[in-house]
């Protein structure tokens, strides 16, 4: 690194000395870039420059935290424990402990226990949970009463238990192949424990080849279970069923779009429930008060078959999936090959019911500034 980086005269816009500290930390960070690049090294690097310049008082060394702290997802290092201790051996020792029991009362240092408290912060947002080398470091130069070890002490206790509360944990780092990550995303959303994953890529279906050179072959992940099968075999074919998306759905900090094959819910005075609609009507409407029940519960005369779990109150879902390119034609080509096992599905009509959620939150914002209701 060039040694005159932290020699550099800011310019004029720089008007006070924290907006000169910043200035400095940009030009260490842009100048490790030119030389090493994003990578665990040259953040190293930058850190170590920075210890050497600044002298034994680490003048600046605020602000050089706070972008450095900034700058760890840019670096994809955010996961790494081991910059955030490196980042937090920039506080000089021993500076910062209140000599008395009332200073630390009156939050000694403000400026600097938020910036170490945003370091912790950040780790807590990237889900990693401090151990006793950050916690010594805390003591160190903060003191054991500073509002920073209250900050360290919250997140040990509550991350600890968040961490191991779900009995389907998510792995820390999902894969990197789509198709495992789609799979996971899948078996993680289905109910129904005999569901079975079934993958179409450009091997074995035509239709899901990159037309140009450079583009990437798609894929289709799909998750269906006999039940729904079933319910698609018995679906009447006056009834349309619907293809709808996108959907997002997280498997740790990756996210995924899915789209669902669902159907209408089937009413509750349908023939599917046991009586029709005319009858139970007539029911209801008839002349003989004798057999009207005022005062005592009714009891169940129709045999009503019991639900299974993919029917919800919204709809019935027969099928879901998670494409490499969530395009019609590729929906298109995934309905085709689930006629392979669901043959009623030529003989019903289809209506696609695509958009983004991104288009839902934006036409809400905008019908909210207009004047709608919020």
């Amino acid at each position: 690194m060039p040694p005159d980086v932290l020699k550099k005269k800011p310019p004029k816009l720089a008007s006070t000395l924290e907006d000169r500290g910043y200035l400095l930390s940009d030009e260490i960070f842009s100048a490790v870039e030119n030389m090493k690049g994003k990578t665990e090294d040259g953040f190293t690097l930058a850190i170590e420059h920075y210890k050497r310049q600044s002298g034994k008082y680490r003048r600046g060394h605020i602000e050089f935290i706070d972008t450095a702290t900034k700058k760890l997802k840019d670096y994809n290092l955010h996961q790494d424990i081991k910059m955030y201790k490196r980042v937090f051996s920039l506080f000089p020792e021993k500076e910062y402990i209140p000599p008395t029991r009332m200073m630390e009362e009156f939050y000694h240092m403000p400026r600097h226990q938020d910036a170490a408290i945003q370091i912790l912060q950040e780790m807590e947002d990237n889900g990693l949970i401090p151990d006793s080398e950050i916690r010594d470091m805390i003591k160190d130069r903060f003191s054991e009463n500073s509002e920073v070890m209250y900050k360290f002490q919250r997140m040990v206790y509550w991350m600890s238990k968040f961490a191991n509360a779900n009995p389907w944990p998510v792995p820390y780092h999902p894969p990197d192949d789509r198709i495992e990550l789609a799979k996971a995303a899948l078996r993680r959303m289905s109910f129904d424990i005999n569901t079975k994953i079934d993958v179409w890529t450009a091997e074995n279906v035509e239709d899901l080849k990159a037309e140009d050179e450079g583009e990437e072959d798609d894929f289709i992940v799909s998750a269906q279970s006999p039940e729904q099968q079933d319910l698609i075999a018995t679906h009447p074919t006056d009834k349309p069923v619907y293809v709808e998306g996108r959907h997002y759905v997280y498997l740790g900090s990756a996210r995924m779009t899915y789209h669902v094959l669902r159907t209408d819910p089937p009413q509750e005075g349908s023939e599917f429930y046991g009586i029709a609609p005319d009858e139970k009507e007539e029911e209801f409407w008839s002349d003989d008060f004798d057999s009207w029940n005022f005062f005592a519960a009714e009891e169940q005369t129709a045999i009503v078959p019991e639900k299974s779990i993919h029917e919800q109150e919204d709809g019935t879902i027969l099928s879901m999936c998670i494409t490499g390119s969530p395009s019609q034609n590729t929906l298109v080509t995934w309905l085709r090959c689930l006629q392979d096992t669901n043959p009623n599905l030529e003989n019903v009509a289809v209506v696609f019911k695509l958009q983004e959620p991104d288009a839902i939150l934006n036409y809400a914002e905008n019908h909210v500034k207009e004047g709608g209701p919020s």
